[in-house]
């Protein structure tokens, strides 16, 4: 219920189920790290594993570098990792994906009411456009991220 604006109606406390128990469940628990199963199901997301987070490791620094190796395409094909509309304002709002269409509406009514935005739309998260959004906002006073999640996704990339 969490995405829920609605009211909800909270069903009564002897009607709700009793707290999820793993050891109770007609299944037995298979996490890995838990006697008396401690099968292996997929060795490299298991727990206390070196070899497995090696692995994990190199996985990702292959995708990394097929991103950067992506990079030359994204801007023959796309045009840039990066879209802007009015990049010097005083206000920019960076947003990609689905916010990109509530970001531009933001930006045309804080316009009317004589307010200096812009906005930075991302086309690309592989690779991430640090460089070109940390170039683009340097002078900016304000930068807004609206983000649609519980922990954001462009926030933490651009502290790097």
């Amino acid at each position: 219920m969490t995405h829920s604006r609605d009211n909800v109606e909270i069903a009564a406390e002897d009607i709700k189920l009793p707290p999820y128990n793993p050891y109770n469940s007609p299944v037995p628990v298979m996490d890995m790290e838990n006697v008396p199963i401690r099968q292996m199901r997929d060795p490299f997301v298991m727990k206390s594993n070196f070899i497995s987070y090696a692995a994990h490791a190199s996985w990702q620094q292959e995708i990394l570098a097929a991103a950067e190796r992506a990079r030359k395409y994204i801007h023959k094909y796309l045009g840039g990792l990066v879209e802007t509309d009015n990049e010097g304002a005083e206000i920019l709002v960076v947003a990609s994906g689905t916010a990109v269409s509530q970001s531009r509406e933001a930006v045309a009514l804080a316009r009317q009411e004589g307010i200096d935005a812009g906005l930075i739309r991302i086309k690309s998260l592989r690779p991430f456009p640090t460089e070109e959004i940390k170039e683009m906002t340097k002078k900016a006073k304000a930068v807004i991220i609206p983000e649609f999640n519980r922990v954001g996704c462009c926030a933490g990339r651009l502290n790097q």
